[in-house]
């Protein structure tokens, strides 16, 4: 999944289950505009720290593999 993808997956998924960007970003331990600027501005410079706590409050974990570029 790319960043984007995961982006605009997570974002869905709050809608989803119907929780505000506070609610999300309380659960996540970030602010309400880290939540907003991670769904809304692309070029927003995301944390691996930050994405796992969206995550973790909807109720998901992200699982990352190394690949080699040469596949």
């Amino acid at each position: 999944m790319t960043e984007t993808g995961l982006r605009t997956t997570l974002k869905a998924e709050r809608k989803r289950q119907n929780k505000s960007r506070l609610q999300v970003a309380r659960r996540a331990g970030v602010c309400e505009n880290t939540v907003l600027a991670f769904e809304n501005h692309p070029k927003y410079n995301t944390t691996l720290r930050t994405a796992e706590g969206i995550a973790r409050a909807l109720g998901y974990r992200i699982v990352w593999t190394l690949e080699r570029a040469d596949k």
